[in-house]
């Protein structure tokens, strides 16, 4: 009898714990013969914003799909299967091997993703948005050097590639680093813009996050989610490729109206 675990990596933030789980918890739905058995979400080396999101957002209810442990990974037993970005995952996940892929991810991921604790927190936004951008900064610049960072004057140069900006237009900034909403705003003063960012953030370190109060983390959470949320409602988004998060966003569009540069 086959035992499911996601082994969470000491590394991982909650952008590629989302995609990972999501995937795994897919497989399971797709490829198991009880469809009704349960993800072993072992937190023993969860980052604390994984473990917060797990925690707080995930478990909530007492009949989820998904069981919490907090076990050393070498003591599984016979029958243990490893779906954290594994092979069994990623050769066999409809998500990569057949033509209803991104319908039935993008499907999945949203069922999952609204179940989750106080939807009411992130699920609120301006009624239109023509244009969402998502810019990463923080550890992804001082801890990833080989990749490129994305200015924002590239955003800008995007936006007006692919769109007449008028008086109603609203571009809505999603990002770490409340700088890069200031850069925008002195690039474009003209422009209709809104920010997810708080004017404190100053680029996602999870190093710093894992130092962070539960209540901060929890806060921090919630505002990534709706994040989510804005990158699927608005009408075009622009994101970057050197994150999960674009990832994300791609699926949950179904890769329609949209670029990661």
């Amino acid at each position: 009898m086959y035992m499911y675990y996601l082994t969470t990596m000491p590394g991982s933030g909650i952008g590629s714990f989302v995609v990972g789980w999501v995937s795994a918890a897919a497989y399971i739905h797709t490829t198991s013969k009880t469809p009704e058995k349960k993800l072993n979400i072992n937190l023993f080396h969860a980052s604390k914003p994984v473990a917060i999101f797990v925690q707080h957002f995930v478990v909530w209810r007492e009949d989820s799909p998904f069981c919490v442990i907090n076990v050393d990974p070498q003591t599984y037993g016979a029958g243990a299967v490893e779906l954290f970005y594994t092979d069994v995952v990623m050769r066999n996940n409809l998500l990569y091997h057949k033509c209803d892929a991104d319908n039935f991810y993008y499907d999945y991921f949203d069922r999952v993703v609204w179940q989750l604790r106080e939807p009411h927190r992130y699920k609120t936004w301006p009624e239109s948005i023509d244009v969402c951008i998502n810019v990463r900064r923080g550890d992804k610049v001082t801890c990833e050097p080989h990749l490129s960072v994305v200015s924002v004057a590239k955003y800008v140069q995007e936006i007006e590639n692919t769109h007449t900006i008028h008086t109603g237009s609203l571009i809505y900034h999603t990002a770490d680093d409340y700088d890069t909403f200031e850069e925008l705003r002195t690039l474009r003063p003209e422009w209709n813009v809104a920010t997810i960012c708080k004017e404190t953030d100053r680029g996602f370190v999870l190093l710093d996050m894992n130092a962070a109060t539960d209540e901060y983390v929890i806060e921090h959470v919630a505002t990534f989610l709706k994040a989510l949320a804005v990158m699927k409602h608005a009408t075009y988004f622009i994101g970057t490729g050197s994150t999960n998060v674009g990832f994300m966003a791609k699926l949950l569009r179904h890769g329609r109206d949209m670029v990661l540069l």
